[in-house]
């Protein structure tokens, strides 16, 4: 696995051995990346279900300027330190070791201007509807943010809540990356 575009472009990250985790392939993250343009400049990101934190990574490669990684795993939360190491940008990271509900509910402070949600399949879309609701209900996303959710190819996109936009899906063999904005005050009828 490694870092496709920007300034750390080729530069390999540590990832996990065997079926732990599902690291977003290289050409699913240049896609997304791609779709995403110049939204990454300057951006203050969130990397929920961070895994590898390669998402995270190559937007700040990309010229975000900070990420906070969210995984629950002690593992994840260990490799993606080791990652911002190898690629230095420690001081551009912040690592919670916590599930993202308990992370919603309390320990981050937004808002980001982009959010990445890449959750095990295995989740259901009840689940996730609770957290994009925390997102919004704490303002965590800014108004014009942007909330990239990753997903099995197989799921229908079900997000329908009042403040997210869907933007566009775009299907990558058996997976799905589905694009949401955040409405402004005026588009949620304040």
């Amino acid at each position: 696995m490694r870092i496709i575009g920007g300034e750390d472009a080729g530069r390999r990250l540590k990832g996990f051995r065997g079926r732990e985790i599902r690291p977003t392939p290289d050409r699913v993250r240049e896609a997304v990346f791609s779709m995403l343009g110049d939204a990454v400049r300057g951006a203050r990101v969130l990397d929920l279900f961070a895994g590898t934190g390669a998402m995270g990574l190559e937007a700040l490669s990309r010229g975000a300027s900070e990420i906070v990684f969210v995984d629950s795993s002690p593992r994840s939360a260990t490799i993606i330190r080791e990652n911002l190491n190898r690629v230095g940008r420690l001081e551009q990271g912040r690592v919670l070791r916590q599930p993202a509900h308990i992370a919603l509910a309390g320990a981050l402070q937004g808002p980001f201007h982009l959010i990445f949600s890449d959750p095990p399949y295995r989740m259901g879309m009840k689940y996730l509807q609770g957290i994009y609701l925390s997102v919004l209900e704490r303002d965590l996303l800014e108004p014009g943010g942007l909330l990239v959710a990753e997903g099995p190819a197989s799921r229908q996109p079900e997000l329908r809540l009042e403040g997210l936009a869907p933007l566009g899906r775009k299907i990558y063999g058996d997976t799905a990356v589905d694009i949401y904005r955040r409405g402004g005050p005026e588009e949620k009828g304040e």
